[in-house]
């Protein structure tokens, strides 16, 4: 995970995509697994070092690129442009890395933790409340690209848990989507408005709904809002079994294997009644445009 996320951080900072790896692959390197795995504490320039596992964390290594991105364009200003390439790469690992294991890792750690500790207990105290919040703007959150600031939580949540129970939720907000469209397929004398819709619903029920959002929901207004019911109400009963993923996938009719454990059962009846709940509430709503 800190190799793979280090080059997408390094394209999002404006840093060295090689760098970062580099700095992502010392986090896993096989020593400091064995550091994790002997539990015990190393001294390095005076500074005490633990070993922790690194392999499927996401927030050390975003915040280890983000300084390293600061670094390079501070080296870049006091680095002769001839001596750059072979300075430049050195320097920035000779001091980030230390940094990394001393300072920035062990401090995200313990936010990795604060993370999950504050949903798990949010979760526990009131899961039918969290399914209708996540099940009813899940889908809003897609519209402004905002919920990939949710995905770090459910990778957060499968490292430090094993399982997670956020993405269970999103899978009836998203197949509530396809359910609306569905409806005004249904409703609808458009050939135009038939044509798109018939392209959607295959691609909302495997999980990727901007075709059903930017093609139908959203633009005819009325249902995206019962498609956001469906999955509020689909929500609620995916919290109330405790349904839970046992991996990063799209939440979709494709990916349901990884969800096989507590309230699976559950999960498909959230999944199913937000699916006919949004088709039958935009069947009823939608008007064809004049």
């Amino acid at each position: 995970m800190p190799i793979l996320v280090s080059f997408t951080a390094a394209k999002k900072f404006g840093s060295s995509e090689f760098v970062a790896v580099t700095l992502g692959a010392a986090l896993v390197h096989p020593d400091i697994i064995s550091l994790f795995n002997s539990n015990t504490v190393i001294q390095f320039l005076g500074f005490p070092v633990k070993g922790i596992d690194y392999s499927f964390t996401f927030i050390p290594v975003v915040i280890a690129v983000f300084l390293l991105s600061k670094l390079e364009k501070l080296l870049n200003k006091v680095i002769h442009e001839n001596l750059k390439i072979f300075l430049l790469p050195i320097i920035s690992l000779v001091i980030m890395v230390p940094l990394t294991f001393i300072v920035i890792g062990p401090i995200a750690t313990i936010i990795t933790k604060a993370v999950g500790t504050g949903y798990t207990a949010l979760y526990t105290a009131c899961p039918i409340l969290v399914g209708v919040l996540i099940g009813a703007t899940w889908q809003a959150l897609v519209i402004k690209g905002i919920h990939w600031a949710v995905m770090p939580i459910v990778i957060n949540n499968l490292y430090l848990y094993g399982v997670d129970t956020l993405m269970a939720l999103m899978l009836p907000a998203s197949l509530g989507q396809g359910g609306a469209v569905l409806g005004v397929l249904l409703k609808t004398k458009n050939k135009n408005i038939r044509k798109v819709a018939k392209g959607a619903i295959p691609t909302g029920l495997t999980g990727v709904t901007e075709s059903s959002i930017y093609g139908i929901t959203l633009k005819y207004k009325t249902p995206f809002i019962c498609a956001s019911i469906g999955g509020a109400v689909g929500g609620a009963i995916a919290g109330a079994s405790g349904s839970a993923t046992m991996g990063y996938v799209i939440p979709g009719l494709l990916t349901l294997p990884v969800y096989f454990g507590k309230g699976f059962g559950g999960l498909i009846i959230a999944a199913g009644t937000s699916y006919v709940l949004a088709a039958v509430l935009s069947f009823i709503t939608f008007k064809d445009p004049v």
